[in-house]
């Protein structure tokens, strides 16, 4: 065959360039960076609606210690994709239902937390326990979400120098 017979032909076949190679390339790099942008912000998101939970409810049990006398029922949303919100601290007195829980928490808690969200992936592992400070528990429970929602009880009596949270 001769030279020209072999560049027509050829022509009929396609062939990419460089440039749409690299396009090609640039397209998927993009597609992926943005991809993990946004599994990074709505984990964040998650990590977010954890601290904004633990600091209403201090601003709560903050307005709650300023009075002399308070009972209240506190029914706050919990974040997305948690299923217990547990109170008190790895001394007290534990029922059976949570030992599984706090087992899970009591490793990678702080001592002084008694705050905490499980599962612990939800928040992440350094952000899913927090210390209420002007409050105490009688014992170490943990509220199970319904719908979305956790419901518990704030009291302070005139004597009482912290505020209690119950189930």
């Amino acid at each position: 065959m001769s030279k020209m017979k072999k560049r027509a032909a050829n022509k009929g076949q396609m062939q990419l360039s460089f440039g749409m190679i690299f396009s090609i390339v640039i397209i998927v790099a993009t597609l992926a960076i943005a991809g993990y942008v946004i599994i990074k912000f709505l984990n964040l998101q998650s990590n977010i609606s954890c601290k904004l939970f633990y600091s209403d409810l201090q601003n709560k049990v903050n307005k709650a210690w300023y009075e002399d006398f308070t009972s209240s029922t506190y029914t706050k949303e919990v974040p997305r994709g948690i299923s217990n919100v547990c109170f008190g601290n790895f001394t007290q007195k534990i029922s059976e239902k949570d030992k599984e829980i706090i087992d899970e928490i009591e490793f990678y808690a702080e001592r002084e937390s008694n705050l905490f969200f499980y599962p612990l992936s939800v928040c992440k592992q350094n952000e899913f326990a927090f210390q209420i400070i002007h409050s105490y528990t009688n014992s170490f429970f943990c509220i199970s979400a319904k719908e979305g929602k956790v419901s518990f009880k704030l009291n302070k009596g005139i004597s009482d120098p912290l505020v209690r949270l119950s189930e």
